[in-house]
């Protein structure tokens, strides 16, 4: 990804405005029609060239946020990134008047998130075939 891409993720945080259309195509359709939606907002970790992590915080109402598509390279896992991406995602939230956060986290990430502060909010279900927990966090 070069230096123009680049400078596009990050002009999200500060104005909520995405222009990637050479990776939208790469993107699933949900993932694309997210980010193109302005409340949205995406925020992504990057060394050098390379995107290490990613997420995205979806307006569910004027005081609660959900943050999405949380990912970290899988050899970068367990070195802070996904931590930073976090807490950077929870002070974008509140920056924007945002009170909760909640996610749908796979069952395997929830010990992560509960490190971070996030409650297990109701019974584990199936999103994709895959274990979830809806989880919460007063910010």
């Amino acid at each position: 990804m070069g230096q123009e891409e680049k400078n596009a993720v990050n002009a999200v945080v500060n104005s909520n405005i995405l222009f990637l259309q050479p990776y939208l195509t790469k993107l699933s359709h949900n993932v694309r029609h997210c980010i193109k939606r302005k409340e949205n907002l995406l925020i992504a970790a990057f060394e050098d060239e390379q995107m290490l992590g990613c997420c995205m915080i979806v307006e569910m109402d004027p005081r609660k946020a959900r943050l999405r598509q949380m990912a970290v390279l899988n050899n970068l896992q367990g070195k802070g990134i996904g931590r930073a991406l976090i807490q950077f995602a929870e002070n974008l939230a509140r920056d924007h008047g945002y009170r909760i956060m909640s996610m749908h986290a796979r069952k395997p990430t929830v010990p992560f998130f509960e490190k971070m502060g996030y409650k297990i909010s109701g019974d584990e279900f199936i999103e994709i075939t895959i274990p979830h927990y809806e989880m919460i966090k007063e910010l």
